[in-house]
């Protein structure tokens, strides 16, 4: 019935909602900025390689904990979420073929599971180097922002931003390396034994 509906949608959106708090509290544990735990609303950036999105269009699964797409959904959820996909691995430099690149990779992340509710096409955007990176979130000036170079971190800490890495390797022999447990975005979602609350969440306008 459509009292039914309603009721399973409603519980749907307080566990998809719940799910983001989690996120939320293993970014600020993980920053040591435990104010972003409660800040929803705010401005944020993350870095997207490119040859993630490629290598996680062979699976294609909205229950794979390494999902990007998954991960930016449920940031989406609580903050005004902006995602800067890197193409430094990118084999041209030439604007339309980058442009048209973008637009692939973009629909690879709806089809992975990404709303376009929570991030609008106009959120995505492109950078083919780390200065590019660096501009964008000069310009847009989150509340923190998230990615795997350690180079960018330490140039915008420079200037007051608060910077999450994923994905650095440890290096043994380096007592100053950044260690990070989390090697992919994925890795940063909670885990959830109810699968139902691991599915992304879906507009329904």
């Amino acid at each position: 019935s459509a009292a039914t509906t309603t009721t399973t949608s409603n519980m749907e959106s307080i566990a998809h909602f719940k799910v983001g708090k989690q996120l939320m509290q293993t970014l600020a544990s993980v920053s040591q900025m435990p104010s972003i735990s409660v800040k929803r609303g705010s401005i944020v950036v993350v870095t997207v390689k490119s040859s993630d999105i490629r290598n996680e269009k062979q699976q294609l699964t909205r229950n794979n904990s390494n999902n990007s797409a998954l991960f930016l959904n449920y940031l989406g959820l609580i903050t005004n979420l902006f995602v800067c996909i890197s193409f430094e691995d990118a084999t041209t430099g030439k604007q339309e073929d980058l442009l048209q690149e973008l637009e692939t990779l973009k629909d690879t992340l709806y089809r992975m599971g990404l709303d376009t509710y929570t991030v609008p096409p106009h959120r995505i955007v492109a950078a083919s180097s780390s200065v590019g990176r660096i501009a964008f979130v000069r310009q847009i000036r989150p509340e923190f922002f998230i990615d795997y170079d350690v180079d960018i971190k330490e140039q915008l800490q420079r200037f007051g931003f608060h910077v999450i890495l994923y994905g650095v390797e440890k290096n043994p022999s380096n007592q100053d390396d950044v260690i990070t447990s989390y090697r992919t975005l994925g890795d940063f979602l909670p885990s959830c034994s109810d699968e139902s609350i691991r599915a992304p969440p879906q507009d329904t306008t």
